[in-house]
């Protein structure tokens, strides 16, 4: 069964483009009236445009494609290798891998 078409299908367009290959963080935020001033490049994700974001993050976390770094309360995560790489396969990830 194919996880989050939604999500996969977003981050490989953001991977995609250009200057993006080596962007390996995801900011989660509630909402866009959430002002957050990133370090580095990072790829933000926000609460109120997909169904149960905190849910699917969770289930990713749990998978180990991504591991939580979140610091001064923002909610980052950094996707694995083999994450990016399914991603860019175009392969779904999938609860039994």
């Amino acid at each position: 069964m194919a996880l989050m078409p939604e999500i996969m299908n977003h981050l490989r367009s953001l991977l995609s483009q250009p200057g993006t290959d080596l962007v390996r963080e995801i900011v989660v935020l509630a909402n866009s009236r959430i002002v957050f001033t990133p370090s580095k490049k990072c790829f933000i994700f926000l609460g109120d445009r997909y169904k149960d974001l905190a849910g699917k993050i969770s289930i990713l976390e749990e998978l180990k494609y991504i591991v939580s770094v979140s610091k001064d309360g923002a909610d980052i995560y950094k996707m694995t290798e083999e994450f990016v790489g399914l991603i860019l396969s175009g392969e779904p990830p999938s609860a039994g891998a």
